[in-house]
């Protein structure tokens, strides 16, 4: 009856995964991973050609599946369905690890009940690493706990364990917190372990490090042929570490005081672990400490000098808190088994009592689940309305200023994502904000940003203008916002006319070379001569440098993006209240035209 039950929750659990991969709201990590997906599909290689600061496994492995999806806008629903076998396999790890610390009983319903754990389960319906370097460190878990500690064993353990580096850098935590783990068992029964003799340690580090060496040389192999080696070490290495990220956040100053004042609990608690007379003959004593040891440093470490925390980041450590939750919660409702029995370990005490315990916290975590976020709640519409703008507005393989990769299937003409740390490098000059120089390098004609440094804000404000489509209102065409969307174009006002000719001329200046339509602030085109000649319809293209506009009427005109013109794309300048928002903006040069600084200036 326990399989059976396990077996239908675990189904619903995939079930109600997919659900949720086609509604829960989106994270602005995950068009960030999709994005460096998308540019293994291109055949661009990674931090050589297009920048990120994550390790490589979890995007490469996720590349062929992109290459088959395509270019559509509904992808980030579809690749989050690729995170359900991954999420299996966390869930297979911990089951292994409770079958056999403890009995196949808890480690069934620890996979259960871990599985519908709210935050896990949030975080594990996500497109990101994070779940796939859970699995990884679980299995690492499972393999170096379940024997005795050989030179075989730690070897598959060491390829394990380097698949989780491969997977997140964070792993450098996971590392640190086994090796005071592993110390604090040592120094706490120290007359059970004696010191090994150096043979020992030297066999047993040889075989972690060759496992190790065997997966990272690989990649690093890789990556060093083809030339990228610098960019490597940077990307992963020398762009996250940052001194003083979190310095001046308030109480979070203090963070680093956690471990020591933590260190001594956990040491007490291993010597509680080991040497209570009940324990001693327990031949799993050491394992269990281990890993009770090590899920509860692993929090520690990670909120005492983690820079940068986010809810990912604690995933490594909830799957193993369930587990001993069950542990030590389902004790009293059954009879204990030899947890190195392969099956069930005999029948429960009351099998109905258990089943309907776990069946009802899987309900109240259900319900946890459906009150933050119901599954008849579609939060993932704005994403593929986006997507399906960026398709519309423009073609494979123009360059588009976004964040940090949330248009996807477009490359964006500054080399870093504008990540938590990298605007801080940008505000400390560490990295140079040549976004500008960029935009004009590359004629990028779309920005979807908004967390622009200063000076490419000022840029991208003074020669872009806010973008909607046309809808219909009533027995008119009105445009209608396109979230963050900017294109090229700029406001000119109106000017005085000059006494020595019928027609005003307006001057402006442009940064960015492309084809341009003039309009009028009712959205339509305007009439008279650009440059001295008529502009036409489709537009003109006016290279960097000053031009001017005469016409006969007055008010201000706008110089707009060609392109997004004819796909019916129009700035939402053409309502007074909208105007307004953008009078914030530097006036141009009215009536004269004015000075051309010249390519070295711009």
């Amino acid at each position: 009856m326990e399989i059976a039950s396990a077996l239908l929750l675990l189904s619903a659990l995939a079930v109600l995964h997919a659900i949720y991969a086609f509604v829960f709201r989106l994270d602005s990590d995950e068009p960030q991973h999709l994005h460096v997906v998308w540019g293994w599909t291109q055949g661009a290689l990674l931090y050589r050609d297009f920048f990120d600061n994550h390790s490589p496994l979890f995007s490469g492995l996720c590349a062929p599946l992109l290459a088959v999806l395509g270019e559509r806008a509904d992808i980030v629903p579809w690749m989050r369905l690729a995170m359900i076998p991954v999420g299996a396999l966390c869930l297979c790890g911990l089951y292994w690890l409770g079958r056999r610390l403890f009995d196949s009983r808890t480690g069934l319903w620890a996979a259960v009940i871990a599985g519908y754990w709210p935050t896990f389960f949030y975080t594990s319906v996500e497109f990101r690493p994070d779940t796939l370097w859970t699995a990884f460190w679980l299995l690492s878990l499972a393999v170096l706990l379940t024997g005795p500690p050989t030179s075989r064993r730690l070897f598959f353990f060491g390829i394990i364990f380097g698949l989780a580096f491969a997977t997140s850098m964070k792993t450098i935590l996971l590392a640190g917190t086994l090796a005071l783990t592993v110390g604090l068992v040592i120094v706490a029964d120290w007359r059970q372990f004696g010191v090994p003799p150096p043979p020992w340690w030297l066999a047993r580090g040889t075989a972690i490090l060759f496992g190790l060496t065997l997966v990272l040389g690989s990649f690093v192999a890789l990556f060093v042929v083809q030339g990228a080696w610098k960019p490597l070490c940077y990307c992963l290495v020398s762009h996250n570490i940052l001194p003083g990220l979190v310095q001046d956040q308030g109480w979070l100053r203090w963070r680093p005081l956690l471990f020591p004042l933590c260190l001594p609990g956990l040491f007490v608690a291993a010597r509680a672990l080991l040497l209570r007379p009940r324990r001693l003959a327990d031949p799993w004593r050491v394992q269990r400490t281990v890993f009770v040891l090590t899920t509860c440093a692993y929090p520690v470490l990670l909120v005492s000098f983690w820079p940068l925390l986010t809810m990912q980041d604690y995933l490594p450590a909830i799957p193993p808190l369930v587990l001993l939750i069950v542990a030590a919660g389902f004790a009293p409702l059954r009879r204990r088994g030899n947890p190195q029995e392969k099956g069930l370990p005999g029948p429960a005490a009351d099998p109905w009592l258990e089943t309907m315990l776990v069946a009802t916290l899987v309900a109240s975590e259900i319900t946890a689940i459906f009150c933050v976020h119901g599954p008849w709640q579609n939060h993932t519409g704005r994403q593929r309305e986006m997507l399906s703008t960026i398709k519309r507005l423009t073609a494979p393989g123009d360059p588009v200023m976004d964040d940090k990769g949330e248009t996807i299937f477009r490359q964006r003409p500054f080399y870093f994502a504008l990540e938590g740390i990298t605007l801080e490098r940008l505000r400390r000059g560490l990295i140079a904000d040549d976004i500008a120089a960029r935009l004009i390098a590359t004629q990028t004609a779309v920005v979807h940003a908004r967390h622009l440094p200063p000076q490419a804000h000022a840029f991208v404000g003074a020669n872009y203008l806010p973008i909607g489509r046309l809808a219909v209102s009533g027995n008119a065409l009105e445009p209608v916002e396109l979230g963050r969307f900017s294109v090229l174009g700029k406001v000119v006002p109106p000017v005085a006319q000059d006494p020595s000719s019928a027609s005003r001329q307006s001057y402006f200046q442009i940064e960015v070379p492309a084809h341009y339509v003039v309009l009028d602030m009712m959205g339509e085109l305007a009439f008279g001569q650009l440059d001295g000649q008529p502009p036409g319809d489709e537009g003109r293209w006016l290279s960097a440098g000053v031009h001017g506009f005469a016409a006969r009427a007055g008010g201000p005109l706008v110089v707009f993006w060609a392109d997004a013109w004819k796909k019916g794309f129009r700035p939402l300048l053409v309502s007074d209240s909208l105007a307004a928002v953008h009078g914030q903006f530097t006036p141009l040069h009215q009536g004269r035209p004015p000075v051309d600084p010249g390519p070295a200036s711009r």
